[in-house]
């Protein structure tokens, strides 16, 4: 999970190589800032309907989150269709 003691870190922690996955809030500059850098970012398709055994693990280390498709207009082109 991604290092830092802001959001802003736990995203720069993934594109500097010492995380391999941190949560990133789709429609945030941070992330579209991620998005351009060399290493570029991906998503993890978490879709719940799908693998509810999958999403009870994520809930039960973040229940504040909830998992949802990424449909809005501004979202960077790399979240298009995530769960």
């Amino acid at each position: 999970m991604g290092e830092g003691d802001s959001y802003k870190e736990n995203v720069a922690s993934v594109l500097e190589g010492r995380a391999d996955v941190c949560f990133g809030i789709p429609t945030s500059p941070t992330v579209f800032d991620a998005e351009k850098h060399p290493i570029g970012i991906r998503w993890i398709d978490m879709n719940s309907a799908e693998d509810p055994e999958g999403a009870a693990r994520f809930r039960a280390i973040d229940p504040l989150i909830d998992l949802a498709r990424c449909l809005t207009a501004c979202r960077p082109a790399s979240a298009a269709g995530a769960r």
